[in-house]
């Protein structure tokens, strides 16, 4: 059922405190909002701006953007 660690209590520790560093490092990025730049959003990215490039103002502002709330726009 589980397998037996045979090494000493600092290497243990070791491999512990590594485990503990990486899951701060995703928890860290998380909460930072950093995201990873894979070659299939930039392309997804250069397709979207190239098909939207000659949208007038009014398209753009009839838009609502991930980081604006709603409530903000319907108040203004």
């Amino acid at each position: 059922m589980f397998s037996v660690l045979l090494t000493c209590s600092c290497c243990v520790f070791l491999m512990m405190e590594d485990i503990h560093k990486e899951k701060l490092k995703i928890i860290l990025l998380w909460i930072r909002g950093r995201r990873k730049n894979y070659p299939m959003h930039k392309k997804a990215r250069l397709e979207f701006s190239g098909a939207h490039a000659e949208k007038d103002e009014d398209y753009w502002d009839s838009i609502l953007w991930s980081d604006e709330s709603p409530n903000y726009l319907c108040h203004a």
